[in-house]
């Protein structure tokens, strides 16, 4: 069933998936479909069955935006000042902070425009499949504005600040080939392939010890901002509590007989 917000959730036994479904208007996001996604988002954290989150979008495009039309239209009176300063907290920049800060693994399948809020969501996962058509772009100095939705945080810890700027002050789109080379998506598969390939990355990860994929992908997330000490320190805390999981004693069971782990993801 398609949901109005243009954004439907479905659980579907340990998988979390997330559809982008307006392709009228690209995928572009409302407000109502980013209020979906970050519920859907705090929910899988909340879970303990949920073990990842499979992020798709129907028809051409990925997604494209936000949805400026429907942002910019208002019967009300001039809105008080710190009104976008309010509604980007809530709308954009929350959705960005809460899929990267997420305990699970995110894969995405990004075929066509990936542009804004659309190349963030693309970015901010932990495994992106890019069909041959995609292009990730950050068209907001090209567009007379500044970035937003974390562009300026992740892009230059992704790709270094020269390849960052050539992107954001040239509001250049990237295509597919270059993102791989530049380490932005992890494969490239044909336009009707991307839900296939999406799909064998999801059961891998569904297969995982997810505890442990989910304490090495916030360790992995925020290296660039702590000291050596800091890293050490918290490597030494997510140990701990992976050590305890009844998934490290699989694990270890399955090293000795020599056969594959069975994880629970618990």
């Amino acid at each position: 069933m398609t949901n109005e917000s243009g954004v439907d959730i479905t659980r579907d036994g340990v998988v979390l998936r997330v559809h982008l479904n307006h392709p009228a208007s690209g995928n572009a996001l409302s407000q109502a479909g980013i209020d979906e996604f970050v519920a859907a988002l705090d929910e899988a954290t909340r879970s303990n069955t949920v073990r990842v989150i499979a992020l798709t979008a129907e028809g051409r495009h990925f997604c494209t935006g936000m949805n400026l039309v429907e942002a910019n239209t208002s019967n009300q009176e001039r809105p008080r000042t710190g009104h976008l300063r309010r509604r980007t907290a809530l709308g954009a920049n929350r959705l960005v902070k809460t899929l990267i800060e997420v305990p699970l693994p995110v894969v995405s399948g990004v075929r066509g425009w990936a542009a804004g809020i659309g190349n963030m969501l693309a970015l901010s996962s932990d495994y992106v499949v890019a069909s041959e058509t995609a292009k990730l772009w950050a068209p907001f100095v090209g567009r007379g504005f500044t970035p937003d939705s974390g562009t300026s945080y992740l892009l230059p810890r992704l790709v270094g600040t020269q390849r960052a700027k050539e992107m954001v002050l040239l509001s250049r789109p990237l295509l597919a080939e270059r993102a791989e080379q530049w380490g932005l998506v992890n494969d490239i598969v044909a336009d009707d392939a991307v839900e296939e390939r999406v799909e064998e990355v999801v059961q891998e990860f569904a297969r995982a010890a997810t505890v442990s994929v989910g304490l090495a992908k916030q360790m992995l997330n925020r290296s660039h901002e702590m000291t050596l000490e800091q890293a050490l320190d918290r490597e030494a805390t997510a140990l701990e509590i992976s050590l305890r999981t009844a998934d490290f004693k699989e694990g270890m069971s399955s090293l000795r007989e020599k056969r594959d782990p069975d994880y629970r993801g618990t």
